[in-house]
Parts: C-alpha cells; sequence; structure tokens
C-alpha cells in the first residue's frame, strides 16, 4: 500500500513538471508571435533572379521562399538582404515598410517600363473594421561604406523609375547607390517622402526624353511629395534630349491641395537644373549643408529656418578672422585654411571661437580649416589663447611645486607657497570681512588673492581683489543684501617678473549679508 502510494506521488509530480514546462514553451510562443511583424494577409513580395526565375517570397501575407542565390527575407523584421548579386526585379505590394540591406554590389537592370525595385501601396480587407484598410508600400535602403547599389531602367522612354516607393523611399548609412529611370531616378507619389540621411552617395538619374506631361512637373531624377536631405553626396543627372524646349529639374517636389517642400539641412547636393516645389503652400526651405545649384532654377526663392531668404551661393560669404590668418569672401562650401597668430609671451593657444554659423575642423589645433556655409553671409572666427602651463618637475609635491624661472640659472629653482587656511568670512551690512592665517615670511610672499562669488553662481574673475602681503584680513564692500557669499584665497610670490601661485584654499561660506 506505502509502495503504491509512493508511485502515484512520482507519477503526479512528474505530470506537475509537464504540465509546468508545456505551459512554459506556450508562453514562449506566444512571445516569439508578439515580437514578430505581423505581416499583411494580402501582402505579396516577389524577386526576379538573374536568370530571370519569378521567386513568389511572400504571397497573401504567407512566406513561399526565404531565400535565394544572393538574398534572404527575414519576415520577424520584414528586411530583405541582398548580398553581391544580380537580379532583375523586386517588386512589393502591400508589405508595409520593407527594410532592403545592401551587403558588397548589388545590381538590378531592367529593359522595360518597370522599376529594378519598386513597392506599392494595397487596399486590404479588414474583418473586424469590416471595411477595407490602406497598407502602405515604402522601402528603406541601408549599407556600410562597401556597399553598392545599381539599380537601372534601360528601356527606351521607359516610365518607370530607378527606385520607386509608393508611399517613400529613405537612403541612409554609407553605401553608394545609383539609381537611373525614365520619369525618376528616385520616385515617389503624392503624399510621400524621399528622405536621405546619414554619408550615403547617391547618383539619380531620368530620361529626359520620357514625360508625363509638357511642362515636366512629374519629370526630375528625384521626385516625390517631400523631400528631405540631411546628409551624404547627392547628384542629380538628366539624360537625353530635352522635351518642348522644357528641361526639367533636378530635384523637383510635386504639389498638390496639402503644399510640397524640399528641405535640405545637410549633406552636398548637385542639382545642376534647379530645384522646385509645386502646388500650394510649396516651398524650399535650406539650412544647411552645400547646394550646388543655378539659383535662378530654385523655385520659390529658397528660405532659411527662419524664413529668411538663402542668399545665391555664387555670391561669396565673409570671413573674418580675428588674431590670425585667413580672412577674405568665400563661396558656400569653400575650404579657408586659417592658422592662428603666434601668442604673446605668457600665453599659448586655446581654441577657435566661432560666431555666425559653420565648422571648424580641429577647434583645437591653431592651424585648421574652416568650412563656409550656405546659410548666413558673414561668419567671425576668433582665436583664443590661455596662460602657458608652468613646468614642474617630476616628483614635487602638488601644494609646494617648483618651477625654473626664465632667464635664471637651469640649476636655480623656484618653490610656489603653501595653501592658505581661512580662518573666517563674517557678514555684515552690505560687506563682508574675511581673515585668514599668514604663510611664513621664509614663503617669501608677494600677495594674497581674494576671490568670491554669490554661492552657487560662477566664480567671476572681474571679482579678484588683492591684498598687501602683511595683511591678513580684507573687508569686501557693496556687496547684495540677502546674499550669501563664498570666499577663498591664495598666495602668489613674484621671481623675475614671473607670478608663481600657490593653491588655493578651501572655500569658506559666510552668512547672509544684511
Amino acid at each position: 500500500m506505502m509502495g503504491s502510494m509512493g508511485l502515484r506521488e512520482r507519477v503526479s509530480a512528474y505530470l506537475k513538471t509537464a504540465i509546468v514546462l508545456i505551459c512554459v514553451c506556450l508562453l514562449l510562443s506566444v512571445a516569439a508571435i508578439a515580437g514578430a511583424r505581423e505581416l499583411s494577409s494580402d501582402g505579396y513580395l516577389w524577386i526576379t533572379d538573374g536568370a530571370g526565375n519569378n521567386v513568389p517570397v511572400v504571397i497573401e501575407g504567407v512566406v513561399q521562399t526565404s531565400s535565394g542565390t544572393g538574398w534572404a527575407y527575414a519576415p520577424e523584421t520584414n528586411t530583405l538582404t541582398l548580398n553581391n548579386c544580380a537580379l532583375e526585379h523586386i517588386v512589393g505590394d502591400g508589405m508595409g515598410e520593407v527594410h532592403l540591406v545592401i551587403i558588397g554590389e548589388v545590381s538590378i537592370i531592367r529593359s522595360d517600363d518597370y522599376s529594378p525595385i519598386e513597392f506599392y501601396g494595397r487596399l486590404s480587407w479588414d474583418e473586424e473594421e469590416d471595411e477595407d484598410v490602406y497598407i502602405p508600400g515604402s522601402v528603406v535602403i541601408t549599407g556600410d561604406s562597401t556597399a553598392r547599389l545599381i539599380c537601372e531602367n534601360v528601356a527606351p522612354n521607359s516610365g518607370g523609375a530607378g527606385i520607386y516607393g509608393r508611399d517613400g523611399i529613405t537612403i541612409s548609412g554609407e553605401l553608394y547607390v545609383k539609381a537611373t529611370g525614365g520619369w525618376a531616378g528616385l520616385g515617389s507619389n503624392e503624399d510621400a517622402a524621399i528622405t536621405i540621411t546619414g554619408k550615403p552617395t547617391v547618383i539619380a538619374e531620368n530620361q529626359a526624353d520620357y514625360y508625363w506631361n509638357e511642362d515636366c512637373d512629374w519629370n526630375a531624377p528625384i521626385w516625390a511629395h517631400y523631400i528631405q536631405i540631411d546628409g551624404g553626396t547627392i547628384t542629380c543627372n538628366i539624360l537625353g534630349d530635352v522635351f518642348n524646349n522644357v528641361i526639367p529639374s533636378s530635384i523637383t517636389a510635386g504639389g498638390g491641395d496639402g503644399g510640397s517642400s524640399v528641405t535640405i539641412t545637410g549633406g552636398t547636393v548637385n542639382a545642376p537644373d534647379g530645384i522646385r516645389s509645386t502646388g500650394d503652400n510649396a516651398g524650399v526651405i535650406i539650412t544647411g549643408g552645400i547646394v550646388n545649384a543655378p539659383w535662378d532654377r530654385v523655385t520659390p526663392a529658397p528660405v532659411d529656418g527662419s524664413g529668411e531668404t538663402v542668399t545665391d551661393p555664387a555670391v561669396g560669404r565673409t570671413v573674418l578672422v580675428i588674431n590670425g590668418s585667413g580672412s577674405g569672401s568665400y563661396k558656400p562650401g569653400t575650404v579657408v585654411p586659417i592658422t592662428a597668430n603666434a601668442p604673446v609671451e605668457g600665453k599659448v593657444f586655446d581654441k577657435w571661437l566661432v560666431y555666425g554659423g559653420g565648422s571648424v575642423a580641429n577647434v583645437n589645433a591653431s592651424s585648421t580649416t574652416f568650412t563656409v556655409p550656405i546659410v548666413g553671409s558673414s561668419f567671425t572666427l576668433m582665436a583664443s589663447y590661455k596662460n602657458a602651463p608652468v613646468t614642474t618637475p617630476s616628483g614635487t609635491d602638488s601644494g609646494d611645486k617648483t618651477t625654473t624661472p626664465s632667464g635664471t640659472n637651469p640649476s636655480t629653482t623656484v618653490t610656489k607657497p603653501g595653501k592658505v587656511t581661512v580662518k573666517s568670512v563674517k557678514a555684515a551690512k552690505k560687506k563682508v570681512t574675511v581673515k585668514w592665517k599668514k604663510l611664513a615670511a621664509a614663503q617669501k610672499v608677494t600677495k594674497y588673492q581674494v576671490q568670491y562669488r554669490i554661492k552657487g553662481k560662477k566664480w567671476q574673475t572681474k571679482y579678484i581683489k588683492a591684498a598687501a602681503a602683511k595683511k591678513s584680513s580684507l573687508v569686501i564692500k557693496k556687496l547684495k543684501k540677502g546674499k550669501k557669499y563664498q570666499f577663498r584665497v591664495r598666495a602668489y610670490k613674484t621671481v623675475g617678473g614671473k607670478k608663481y601661485y600657490g593653491a588655493w584654499s578651501k572655500v569658506k561660506t559666510s552668512g547672509t549679508v544684511k
């Protein structure tokens, strides 16, 4: 009977353990499913490989093939990775935002009216809401400095773009991208944005002999409703013959009732045929970067972040260098060599101070360069200096350091005064009396310095007072009523015309000034 009971207890324990394990597995599975990106039930993704084979990757939201020669698809992050491969076509429909990662050299070449890379939006039926829900189609392209993506539509009069994202294109990272198409190199639709950020090199080209209309409103190397450039080097080329004597712009933000805009905040933009934003509330906003474009073909007139008109880059900007060389008039993007003047005795170069914008390659180098920005008309650079450091032999105490004064025998050293002790700081009506313990006469103190400030504020050097060495107290007058002040004292001695300072005392705080 006892043996039977023991067996039942062991079996019961095993069953409980098994149930717990099953529950844990179910929870992990649920967590994994929750963490994965849910694809639209109407989402499609196809790849045409270099041999012309059409490979279904996703059909109706279900993954059919997750990898092939030179490519792999991860549904949990909606990421398609291309690795040193040659393809003919990538098309997505209702896939949401697809992340395209480029490794090595990837080429996608077409010779018909389709774009080498194209992503579309799609209406998907939502059973719970009992209505159609729009699933966008956009692409984010990334890669490092070794990655190259070549997308070309080589068909004459092609209606395809080099890269098309119905609901947006983002290019980031440091990769090289070349996109050549019929109506656009990089193309999107109204209410969508093309964004370039990071440090990519982007070549966008379109064929000038293909037009949606005679005004070329829908033709440009880069075309979208909103265009945002924040970094990299972007070059726009128009290929082929001019149609109807109308030259399309290098960059066009297509208009609509909601307006359109081209915004440049960084990078270098080469737009030899201009920049245009059309429709209501159109705008070209430039707050940084370098823009190489004919200013009479930038419409509407570009403005900066405050609404001020940005001056034509062909007009020189004034650069004034104080305490150094390099002043002059320079076009935006010019890299100007600047050099600080030699410091006076007892001083060394500290850093460059920049006023009005722009960037110095190395603010701590006396000889460096300054890149002239596009926003602004004048810039001031000032070389600043600080006290030269005192040469201190190794092995001496920090509170009693020694040095060799210039113009003396190298074997002669100077001992700095010791650290001062503040005895008291007593507040009275609009004044404070500070007392300290005098250092020994053998230290040959020239003067004591008293420095003070309102408690919690920065030390103000203009408030430094010097007291004769024979004194051991000082009254500071005309202080603010109701405030507390902090004090510190140090001694210095003068040898060979040079001052040698001791360490500051501990900071001591007064009572409230009456």
